[in-house]
């Protein structure tokens, strides 16, 4: 009898660390599906600098996102983002030119890697690439020039904080590379004006913002 009810107890033992252990092998309920699609948005705060007349003329501002996600696996999504950054211009440029800020509305789509989605803290690396409209403003109301569209490439990191189920609050920052002298057409056919020294611009930015998933 005695051996009978030990037997049975190692058996009810067994049945509980399996079920324990398919249960822990299980994958998130929040963001491991494959078609989930998250909504985000935030803002940020950036710098921009180098040769070219945005990073000579322009230095820090605030900008606002709106992000989309789909995941395509444990570790991986694709996103397509928009941005709006404002840069304010640097005293000299204030002086010299006029010019108050440059804003760039830019359109990016994104890849992710992410290292481990069952945390709460889901770390990721991002790789945009994308399309960018500056737009320079000057003092005075309605002194706007547009230096015309070009490419924007981007790479940074960042951290899903997870709060609920499938929302939570994000924690990024970005290196984003505008290419562009920055120049008008009208300016680039100037022969009085001395031209920048380099095409292309860094930006540097920290942002932080709201998620939301929607599961499939």
């Amino acid at each position: 009898m005695t051996v009978l009810r030990m037997g049975g107890l190692a058996a009810v033992t067994a049945m509980l660390c399996l079920a324990t252990t398919e249960a822990g092998a299980e994958p998130s309920s929040r963001v491991e599906r494959n078609g989930s699609i998250a909504l985000a948005g935030g803002a940020g705060y950036g710098i921009i600098t180098g040769d070219s007349r945005f990073g000579s003329e322009f230095d820090t501002g605030l900008g606002i996102d709106i992000l989309l996600r789909y995941v395509l696996g444990p570790h991986w999504s694709m996103g397509l983002g928009f941005q709006s950054q404002v840069y304010d211009a640097t005293p000299n440029a204030v002086t010299a030119n006029g010019e108050e800020k440059l804003q760039i509305t830019d359109i990016r789509f994104d890849t992710y890697y992410y290292r481990d989605r069952s945390k709460d803290a889901s770390q990721y690396l991002v790789l945009g690439i994308g399309m960018y409209r500056p737009e320079i403003h000057y003092q005075g109301e309605g002194n706007v020039s547009f230096p015309g569209e070009n490419l924007e490439l981007s790479f940074g990191m960042g951290a899903e904080i997870f709060i609920g189920e499938t929302w939570g609050i994000e924690l990024g920052g970005r290196a984003l590379g505008y290419f562009g002298n920055g120049l008008t057409q009208e300016e680039e056919a100037d022969p009085d004006l001395a031209p920048p020294t380099s095409s292309v611009a860094l930006g540097l930015r920290g942002q932080a913002g709201v998620f939301f998933y929607i599961l499939r």
